[in-house]
């Protein structure tokens, strides 16, 4: 069973915290939409194909980005 909680009983930190729970929860559903688009899909796989080459030929460097 499932206890309850009046929203007036939070705290401010409280209220906040949970906010900022439902917000990465409806941005990962978001992000979880797009990418299972098949347009969306197969563009991803078709970069990381491109990525797998490129470092197989040489062309990449270790570092992160941003970096020249």
């Amino acid at each position: 069973m499932e206890t309850q909680i009046s929203l007036k009983e939070m705290t401010n930190d409280e209220l906040m915290a949970m906010i900022t729970a439902i917000q990465e929860e409806l941005d990962e559903r978001e992000w979880d939409a797009i990418v299972a688009q098949p347009d969306v899909m197969k563009w991803i796989v078709e970069k990381a194909r491109q990525a797998r080459q490129e470092h197989l030929e040489g062309k990449t460097i270790e570092g992160g980005f941003g970096r020249e």
